[in-house]
């Protein structure tokens, strides 16, 4: 559920209220300013992107005006008592300018980026070489990985090179640091003592280097399901199952499992590690490309270099910005005398002989 506060010059109010009531919306609230108003509506997330775009198709936030869209946990009495029910169709989504801001945020390197591909390589090494599954599952949890990847994805969409390089190139960063962090614990694995037993590698760093088809089959699947699941979720601006999701997408952990059988000497498991990671990848990018297509995800709309935003109310510096009678009457008596001072003449006096 989201609520929409629209920003306008006053004379597109009228434009406005009428496609919001063709859309069906209702209990409308308008606060109206002395050059701008501002619109109050609710809606349900399937009739969000309609919205938006019939707006846009009349210039707001486009040419004039702001949408704002905000998240509702709740609202008081319930929209389904105000609103008439409709069935959610497969293209059903939030607006476009909403998944865009989320992809967006996710796709270029930062040290928030960073600091987590650290923390979570981190985590996944002391989980695959202490052979606990539990500490594995935490570094999956906060991977960022899949961030760039959704933003590939829509970069096919909506064909953006740009989207598509940044994005790559921060995947491609995050999986040189988490593959080097992977291979300074295999190093230490290798240079402490009795630290490993190549004898009994542990189970998790197995697990993920050895070959089957059956585990090859299994990891198409796995992806797959990942792929229509993040489409979906992001489509639906259902964020609270992403969680979830990145712990089945386990990207983090073959990373970090080809440096560290890398330094260990274990070049099969590192090769497959590396191939369930392309697995991932690619299965996942391909998928969320099909959703987004299916949901008829496109570009937003850009705002022209003639967009006018709100205005600022005129300020009132000792006089009223409309004057009273009383103002003009002064003002008027003011440019009288000074005309009758221009026009007057001097009279001269002769001065007695």
């Amino acid at each position: 559920m989201r609520q929409l506060q629209i920003t306008i010059p006053n004379d597109k109010i009228d434009s406005v209220i009428e496609i919001l009531k063709n859309l069906g919306l209702i209990g409308i609230f308008i606060l109206t300013g002395e050059e701008d108003s501002l619109i109050f509506v609710r809606s349900r997330i399937i009739k969000e992107s309609a919205v938006v775009e019939e707006l846009n198709k009349i210039g707001v936030g486009v040419t004039y005006g702001i949408i704002d869209i905000i998240e509702l946990k709740a609202t008081i009495p319930p929209l389904d008592m105000l609103e008439s029910k409709e069935k959610e169709a497969i293209e059903s989504r939030v607006a476009v300018e909403e998944i865009y801001n989320d992809i967006l945020r996710n796709a270029s390197f930062s040290v928030n980026y960073l600091t987590f591909i650290i923390i979570s390589a981190i985590i996944a090494g002391i989980g695959l070489l202490s052979n606990n599954a539990a500490i594995v599952v935490a570094s999956m949890v906060i991977a960022p990985l899949m961030g760039p990847i959704l933003a590939m994805s829509y970069g096919f969409v909506i064909k953006d090179r740009l989207l598509i390089r940044e994005s790559l190139k921060t995947e491609l960063y995050g999986f040189v640091v988490a593959f080097g962090l992977g291979a300074i614990l295999g190093l230490v694995a290798v240079l402490v003592p009795n630290f490993i037993n190549y004898t009994n590698v542990p189970n998790e760093i197995v697990i993920r280097g050895e070959f089957t088809v059956i585990g090859l089959i299994f990891n198409i699947i796995l992806a797959i399901a990942i792929g229509i699941a993040v489409g979906f979720s992001l489509t639906g601006g259902i964020s609270s199952s992403l969680v979830g999701i990145a712990i089945g997408a386990s990207l983090m952990p073959p990373v970090v499992n080809i440096g560290i059988c890398l330094l260990l000497g274990l070049f099969a498991y590192a090769g497959n590690s590396a191939l369930i990671f392309l697995i991932n990848l690619i299965c996942i990018i391909i998928v969320a490309y099909i959703v987004f297509r299916m949901k008829d995800v496109r570009a937003p709309i850009r705002t022209w270099a003639a967009w006018r935003g709100p205005r600022l109310p005129k300020k009132k510096e000792g006089v009223e910005t409309k004057p009273s009678e009383e103002v003009k009457k002064k003002k008027f008596i003011r440019r009288l005398r000074l005309r009758i001072q221009k026009q007057a003449k001097p009279i001269k006096t002769e001065s007695p002989s």
